[in-house]
């Protein structure tokens, strides 16, 4: 599913780079939201094919604690509901860090709080730099590629060194990588700075996508199955949270001047991202032994 969704990354800019070169802005307005809405009715489809299909989906699971807390007869006003809401909402953060993956969990998590990616700030820094639009999707098309080679790497390496070692190797891949992209702060001729910044970004993408396969694997494997989807959907809010709290940074550094901040505050924030997983794999390989 990995593979699917960062072959896509790659295309998507592809195709669209064509649509903008042949159409003007508005058709290819309306062959895009075209596009979306049947994305979603697909989509739907086959949710709703699997749902019938697997009866154990169609089973509410949940501990006998939650459903007391949120008994419809309960829950009979506004206020009730949004009380109800906020148990089940405190609930879930409350479990979600009493994980014994939460460590590697809000690492991965971290690692939306930054601009080291081909995001909004990242392609507006380049484009100030007058990297050309072009340039700017190869890039992103290069570290789509590297991506999806990370799904077939990945199963080697978790095969042979185990799903925690995988995930230490990416992640410190993913940072020494980066090291390339702060060096640029300090190179004063723009298209070296340039040129290493990118460079960096997309040869990170590789540890990136690795990592995430295995934080994913490991929330799976050890989290409980009744709780599963509660954990997965704190887990969802947390990483926005953090991709949210990229742009506020931003907004307090706004100048592109300034950008080398933001690159070196990333830096920072993957370091912590790197030290949380290095203390869940050491913790957990002491419970091993």
């Amino acid at each position: 599913m990995k593979r699917i969704d960062l072959v896509c990354k790659m295309l998507a800019p592809a195709f669209v780079g064509i649509w903008l070169s042949s159409f003007s802005a508005i058709p290819c307005l309306i062959a895009t939201v075209a596009w979306n809405g049947l994305s979603l009715a697909l989509e739907y489809r086959l949710l709703s094919t699997v749902y019938h299909r697997a009866p154990a989906l169609q089973k509410l699971s949940r501990s006998k604690k939650c459903q007391d807390k949120l008994d419809p007869r309960a829950l009979s006003g506004v206020t009730q509901l949004v009380k109800g809401a906020c148990i089940a909402m405190i609930d879930g953060w409350a479990s979600y860090f009493r994980q014994e993956v939460v460590l590697a969990a809000v690492a991965l998590a971290v690692l939306h709080c930054t601009v080291l990616s081909f995001g909004f700030v990242m392609t507006a820094a380049l484009a100030w730099k007058g990297v050309p639009a072009h340039i700017i999707g190869v890039a992103r098309g290069l570290g789509a590629f590297l991506g999806v080679a990370a799904t077939y790497l990945y199963p080697v390496i978790q095969s042979k060194e185990g799903t925690g070692k995988a995930g230490l190797w990416a992640i410190s891949t993913q940072w020494l990588c980066l090291m390339v992209s702060v060096a640029s702060v300090w190179i004063h001729k723009t298209s070296v700075a340039t040129s290493l910044l990118i460079s960096g970004i997309v040869a990170s993408r590789l540890g990136l996508w690795m990592f995430d396969l295995a934080v994913t694997q490991l929330m799976q494997s050890t989290v409980e199955e009744q709780e599963r989807g509660r954990i997965g959907g704190v887990q969802s809010a947390l990483q926005s949270l953090m991709t949210l709290l990229s742009f506020v940074i931003t907004i307090l550094a706004p100048d592109p001047k300034e950008f080398g901040r933001l690159v070196i505050i990333s830096y920072v924030i993957v370091t912590i991202a790197a030290l949380l997983f290095s203390s869940y794999f050491y913790r957990s390989s002491l419970q091993k032994s």
